[in-house]
């Protein structure tokens, strides 16, 4: 999505860009991920990038703990899909989708009104 590599990352610290080393990490998580992207798992360019990777968390590690933050690794949040089941089968609920819940308490009655309706938007 964001064009970066590590010349821009050494100029930027040379400049004094970064407000907080968390900055820097997430400019180099997106270096990694960018080049991650791009090649296929196969190539030279994406191990070496994967063993840059590593030494680049063993090394920040330490520097960002004793600046009391938690690491440089990079985590990413998924939240919990939904799944709306039916008779015959299962479908997912994908974020920032509509979902409608109808209990009918009456099977036997078409009549809508006063019946539950939940909806998650």
């Amino acid at each position: 999505k964001h064009s970066i590599d590590i010349s821009t990352i050494h100029n930027k610290v040379l400049r004094g860009e970064y407000k907080n080393p968390l900055e820097f990490c997430d400019d180099a998580w997106l270096t990694f991920n960018n080049i991650w992207l791009s090649n296929e798992k196969t190539t030279p360019i994406y191990g070496i990038c994967s063993k840059l990777a590593e030494l680049f968390v063993e090394s920040i590690d330490p520097v960002l703990e004793a600046l009391g933050c938690c690491c440089g690794r990079q985590y990413l949040y998924l939240p919990q899909a939904l799944l709306c089941c039916g008779k015959k089968q299962c479908c997912q609920i994908s974020v920032n989708d509509n979902y409608y819940y109808y209990n009918n308490p009456e099977p036997s009655r078409f009549n809508l009104s006063n019946d539950q309706y939940t909806v998650l938007v």
